[in-house]
């Protein structure tokens, strides 16, 4: 692939979509679908540049990223709230219960 006619927006979502199934959950996985509506705009109106499949993957790893993320932050808030009505159903005070 020759890199003078490749999209670097293309490039970009590639490597957001990457981030966000690895180091960057949610931030990279937001990047790499908004990085994708630019670059495929870009592409559409330079049909010399090359990328849609770097296009295609970074968008599919973002939403993927995206759905695991939100998964991940759905089942926190769920399992604070069963570990808190858990706890406040005991009764119990640690502090007090040394006396």
């Amino acid at each position: 692939m020759d890199t003078k006619n490749m999209s670097m927006k293309a490039l970009g979502t590639l490597i957001a979509g990457i981030l966000g199934l690895t180091l960057l959950p949610l931030i990279g996985s937001i990047g790499a679908i908004v990085l994708a509506g630019m670059a495929n705009s870009e592409l559409a109106n330079n049909p010399s540049l090359e990328g849609k499949g770097m296009v295609k993957a970074g968008r599919i790893m973002g939403y993927i990223g995206l759905g695991l993320g939100l998964c991940g932050c759905l089942f926190t808030l769920v399992s604070f709230v069963f570990a808190g009505l858990g706890q406040a159903s005991t009764g119990f005070i640690p502090s007090l219960m040394a006396f």
